[in-house]
């Protein structure tokens, strides 16, 4: 074989040799671009209703909930998973009546930072009521919009008698929170606040700024009292369960000092009744008793 022979079958054989890397490098692209879009498809995932949701609802994080969509392309306005978190719609208004399992989108819902949303969360007739808490007073800060509260006051009276001087009672039952702090949805987070962990789905934990104000849903007259009750004492917050009707519990009465402490009730007030002696049992105690020396004056006596 010719110098220029074999020259030539090295080149040709190098030509081919790089056409087959170039060709094998544009398959491998090629092949993971498709399987990373084909992932990217199947682990798309958007926010739903996890139950009925009536119009007028403040959204909690237990009403909604992730649902794969496969291949389909999400709806317009709709929250997608890596894009949006569930914790963005607590507190959003419902706009209108939602069924299980509809895509919730934007249109349907009136997040908290939307113009008008604290008029439109209202009740016609109600007012929204602001009262100042602290940590002990808000549930530990895990009180969200859209939770229902009973309203405790508590308060120091200038009594006599110590199991009179505190007494607690529940001025309001069943108030719906409307705002936590200065937010109308869920507290955001703050490095340089005290903070509590909260649960918000998913197994995740989040921490949020304890509130100082809750604000709270409430007739006109109900308004007027939270107000006048917070300056005559200490106001606190009762979580109530979900779903649970105003009539369920029995009506609150006043819980005194006297209620809580075995130590106060330890007064002459709270001692028990005087019981006279039956005439039986008196008659047995004079039979076996000694005989009574009565002395009249200073002179002698007698039995």
């Amino acid at each position: 074989m010719t110098p220029f022979l074999r020259s030539l079958l090295f080149g040709i054989g190098a030509l081919a040799l790089i056409a087959g890397v170039f060709v094998g490098a544009i398959w491998l692209r090629s092949g993971t671009s498709v399987d990373k879009s084909k992932a990217v498809k199947e682990t798309t995932m958007v926010l739903i209703a996890a139950r009925p949701i009536d119009a007028g609802t403040l959204l909690r994080t237990s009403d909604v909930i992730w649902r794969s969509i496969g291949t389909s392309r999400p709806l317009a306005g709709s929250f997608v998973r890596g894009i949006n978190t569930e914790t963005e719609l607590i507190g959003a208004l419902a706009r209108r009546n939602l069924s299980a399992g509809e895509v919730l989108t934007k249109a349907a819902l009136l997040r908290p930072d939307e113009r008008g949303f604290l008029a439109a969360t209202l009740v016609p007739g109600f007012r929204a009521v602001t009262i100042a808490v602290d940590a002990t007073q808000s549930a530990s800060g895990l009180v969200l919009p859209g939770d229902r509260v009973d309203v405790i006051l508590v308060q120091k009276i200038d009594s006599s008698a110590p199991a009179r001087k505190s007494v607690g009672e529940t001025i309001l039952t069943n108030a719906r929170v409307v705002a936590v702090g200065h937010a109308l949805g869920a507290m955001p987070s703050s490095p340089t606040k005290k903070t509590t962990a909260m649960a918000i789905g998913d197994g995740q934990s989040s921490d949020r700024v304890t509130p100082q104000t809750i604000t709270l849903e409430a007739q006109p007259l109900d308004a007027q009292r939270l107000l006048v009750a917070g300056e005559i004492g200490t106001l606190g917050l009762a979580l109530r369960p979900v779903g649970e009707p105003d009539d369920a519990a029995p009506p609150p009465v006043p819980v005194w000092a006297g209620d809580v402490s075995t130590a106060l009730r330890g007064t002459a007030a709270f001692l028990p009744p005087f019981t006279p002696m039956s005439p039986s049992k008196r008659s047995s105690f004079s039979r076996g008793s000694q005989p009574v020396l009565i002395i009249h004056g200073s002179g002698g006596g007698e039995k």
